[in-house]
Protein backbone atom coordinates (compact mmCIF):
# COMPACT_ATOMS: atom_id res chain seq x y z
CA UNK A 1 0.00 0.00 0.00
CA UNK A 2 1.39 3.16 -0.97
CA UNK A 3 0.56 6.86 0.71
CA UNK A 4 -0.11 9.63 -1.69
CA UNK A 5 -0.30 13.34 -0.77
CA UNK A 6 -1.48 16.47 -2.91
CA UNK A 7 -0.39 20.01 -2.01
CA UNK A 8 -2.91 22.45 -2.24
CA UNK A 9 -2.46 25.84 -1.70
CA UNK A 10 -5.05 27.80 0.25
CA UNK A 11 -5.99 31.21 -0.53
CA UNK A 12 -6.59 34.64 1.47
CA UNK A 13 -10.18 33.68 1.89
CA UNK A 14 -9.55 30.96 4.29
CA UNK A 15 -7.91 32.80 6.89
CA UNK A 16 -8.94 35.95 9.18
CA UNK A 17 -5.99 38.25 8.86
CA UNK A 18 -8.00 40.20 12.25
CA UNK A 19 -8.19 36.87 14.44
CA UNK A 20 -4.72 35.71 13.66
CA UNK A 21 -3.39 38.96 14.97
CA UNK A 22 -5.17 38.87 17.91
CA UNK A 23 -4.01 34.94 18.56
CA UNK A 24 -0.43 35.92 17.91
CA UNK A 25 -0.47 38.52 20.65
CA UNK A 26 -1.63 36.24 23.31
CA UNK A 27 0.86 33.56 22.32
CA UNK A 28 4.46 32.50 23.27
CA UNK A 29 4.82 30.93 19.57
CA UNK A 30 3.44 31.47 15.91
CA UNK A 31 4.39 28.07 14.10
CA UNK A 32 3.35 28.03 10.66
CA UNK A 33 4.77 26.29 7.19
CA UNK A 34 5.45 29.71 5.03
CA UNK A 35 4.02 28.67 1.74
CA UNK A 36 3.26 32.17 1.13
CA UNK A 37 5.96 34.32 1.89
CA UNK A 38 4.58 38.27 2.12
CA UNK A 39 1.75 36.57 4.43
CA UNK A 40 4.50 35.05 6.27
CA UNK A 41 6.71 38.11 6.42
CA UNK A 42 3.46 40.27 7.87
CA UNK A 43 2.75 37.80 10.59
CA UNK A 44 6.03 36.96 11.36
CA UNK A 45 6.83 40.94 11.82
CA UNK A 46 3.84 41.58 14.11
CA UNK A 47 4.92 38.26 15.79
CA UNK A 48 8.48 39.89 16.41
CA UNK A 49 6.93 43.22 17.62
CA UNK A 50 5.17 40.77 20.33
CA UNK A 51 7.73 39.05 21.82
CA UNK A 52 6.35 35.99 20.42
CA UNK A 53 8.68 33.38 18.79
CA UNK A 54 8.26 32.27 15.19
CA UNK A 55 8.84 28.36 14.25
CA UNK A 56 8.84 27.48 10.82
CA UNK A 57 8.13 24.17 9.16
CA UNK A 58 10.41 23.72 6.48
CA UNK A 59 9.29 21.27 3.92
CA UNK A 60 10.20 20.60 0.18
CA UNK A 61 7.69 22.55 -2.01
CA UNK A 62 8.24 25.99 0.40
CA UNK A 63 11.85 26.38 -1.10
CA UNK A 64 11.25 28.04 -4.24
CA UNK A 65 15.31 29.18 -4.44
CA UNK A 66 17.86 29.46 -1.83
CA UNK A 67 16.98 33.37 -1.35
CA UNK A 68 13.70 32.03 -1.01
CA UNK A 69 14.64 30.05 1.92
CA UNK A 70 17.21 33.21 3.24
CA UNK A 71 13.96 35.73 3.68
CA UNK A 72 11.70 32.75 5.59
CA UNK A 73 14.85 31.71 7.71
CA UNK A 74 15.78 35.61 8.69
CA UNK A 75 12.07 35.85 10.11
CA UNK A 76 12.26 32.85 12.04
CA UNK A 77 13.79 31.84 15.43
CA UNK A 78 13.37 28.20 14.95
CA UNK A 79 13.55 26.26 12.29
CA UNK A 80 12.36 22.85 11.87
CA UNK A 81 13.20 20.76 8.54
CA UNK A 82 12.20 17.13 7.68
CA UNK A 83 14.62 15.35 5.83
CA UNK A 84 13.43 16.43 2.43
CA UNK A 85 13.31 19.51 2.85
CA UNK A 86 16.66 20.16 4.24
CA UNK A 87 17.95 18.63 1.25
CA UNK A 88 16.14 20.52 -0.96
CA UNK A 89 17.57 23.70 0.41
CA UNK A 90 21.35 22.50 1.56
CA UNK A 91 21.68 19.55 -0.80
CA UNK A 92 23.72 17.95 1.85
CA UNK A 93 23.57 16.03 5.10
CA UNK A 94 22.70 17.41 7.73
CA UNK A 95 25.30 17.55 10.59
CA UNK A 96 26.28 19.27 13.90
CA UNK A 97 28.56 21.69 11.91
CA UNK A 98 26.22 22.81 9.42
CA UNK A 99 23.25 23.19 11.95
CA UNK A 100 25.89 25.70 14.01
CA UNK A 101 26.29 27.12 11.00
CA UNK A 102 22.83 27.60 9.50
CA UNK A 103 21.64 28.75 13.46
CA UNK A 104 24.33 31.30 13.57
CA UNK A 105 23.98 32.79 9.92
CA UNK A 106 20.33 33.55 10.63
CA UNK A 107 20.49 33.69 14.53
CA UNK A 108 18.14 31.47 15.41
CA UNK A 109 17.49 29.76 18.67
CA UNK A 110 17.11 26.14 17.62
CA UNK A 111 17.48 23.72 14.32
CA UNK A 112 16.07 21.05 14.20
CA UNK A 113 16.19 17.98 11.41
CA UNK A 114 13.64 15.04 10.97
CA UNK A 115 15.39 12.18 9.42
CA UNK A 116 12.52 9.92 8.70
CA UNK A 117 13.07 6.07 10.38
CA UNK A 118 17.00 7.43 11.24
CA UNK A 119 15.39 9.76 14.15
CA UNK A 120 16.33 13.85 14.86
CA UNK A 121 19.07 15.60 14.65
CA UNK A 122 19.31 19.47 16.23
CA UNK A 123 21.07 22.32 17.86
CA UNK A 124 19.74 24.62 20.32
CA UNK A 125 22.33 27.51 21.65
CA UNK A 126 25.33 25.43 22.46
CA UNK A 127 23.41 21.50 22.95
CA UNK A 128 23.54 19.06 19.89
CA UNK A 129 21.66 16.10 19.63
CA UNK A 130 21.19 13.38 17.31
CA UNK A 131 18.69 10.26 18.43
CA UNK A 132 17.44 7.71 16.43
CA UNK A 133 13.61 6.35 16.03
CA UNK A 134 11.83 4.36 18.16
CA UNK A 135 10.89 0.55 17.09
CA UNK A 136 7.22 0.73 16.95
CA UNK A 137 4.90 -0.79 14.83
CA UNK A 138 3.58 0.89 12.17
CA UNK A 139 0.10 1.54 10.93
CA UNK A 140 0.44 4.96 8.92
CA UNK A 141 2.73 7.92 8.93
CA UNK A 142 0.52 10.49 7.62
CA UNK A 143 0.94 13.18 10.21
CA UNK A 144 3.99 12.01 12.00
CA UNK A 145 6.40 15.47 10.92
CA UNK A 146 3.04 17.39 11.98
CA UNK A 147 2.75 15.31 15.84
CA UNK A 148 6.55 15.82 16.24
CA UNK A 149 6.45 19.46 15.23
CA UNK A 150 3.81 20.36 17.69
CA UNK A 151 5.23 18.16 20.61
CA UNK A 152 8.63 20.19 20.02
CA UNK A 153 7.01 23.47 20.09
CA UNK A 154 4.89 22.07 23.88
CA UNK A 155 8.06 20.65 25.15
CA UNK A 156 10.00 24.53 24.45
CA UNK A 157 6.86 25.70 26.52
CA UNK A 158 7.80 23.55 28.73
CA UNK A 159 11.76 24.45 29.02
CA UNK A 160 12.30 20.88 28.55
CA UNK A 161 16.54 20.65 27.63
CA UNK A 162 16.94 19.43 23.73
CA UNK A 163 17.25 15.94 24.29
CA UNK A 164 14.44 15.35 26.34
CA UNK A 165 12.72 17.88 24.27
CA UNK A 166 13.64 15.50 20.80
CA UNK A 167 12.81 12.28 22.88
CA UNK A 168 9.35 13.92 23.99
CA UNK A 169 8.25 14.68 20.63
CA UNK A 170 9.58 11.92 18.50
CA UNK A 171 7.52 9.99 21.10
CA UNK A 172 4.75 11.50 20.61
CA UNK A 173 5.18 11.03 16.97
CA UNK A 174 5.68 7.49 17.35
CA UNK A 175 2.79 6.84 19.35
CA UNK A 176 0.60 9.10 16.55
CA UNK A 177 1.77 6.16 13.72
CA UNK A 178 0.38 3.18 15.33
CA UNK A 179 -3.26 4.39 14.95
CA UNK A 180 -5.25 4.82 11.44
CA UNK A 181 -5.02 8.90 10.21
CA UNK A 182 -3.33 11.87 10.50
CA UNK A 183 -4.79 12.24 13.91
CA UNK A 184 -4.71 8.38 14.61
CA UNK A 185 -3.64 8.70 17.93
CA UNK A 186 -2.39 12.40 19.51
CA UNK A 187 -1.23 11.30 22.98
CA UNK A 188 -1.91 13.40 26.02
CA UNK A 189 1.71 14.12 27.98
CA UNK A 190 1.17 11.04 30.41
CA UNK A 191 0.67 8.77 27.82
CA UNK A 192 4.23 10.11 26.13
CA UNK A 193 6.06 10.00 29.58
CA UNK A 194 4.71 6.52 29.76
CA UNK A 195 5.94 5.57 26.38
CA UNK A 196 9.46 7.07 27.39
CA UNK A 197 9.80 4.75 30.12
CA UNK A 198 8.53 1.79 28.20
CA UNK A 199 11.37 2.32 25.45
CA UNK A 200 13.99 4.79 27.22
Amino acid sequence: MKKTLVYSPGSDHEWDKEKALQAIAQSRYYYTMPADIEKFRMLAEYSRSQMTKVVVDIEPHIIATPEHLARILHLADIAIFNYDGFIRGYAAEPDFTLLHDIQDEYQLEAVVVTLDVRGVIAVKGNEQVKIGSYTIPIIDTTGAGDTFNGAFVYSLIKNMPLIEALKFASATAAINITALGARGHLATPSEVNLFLSQHD
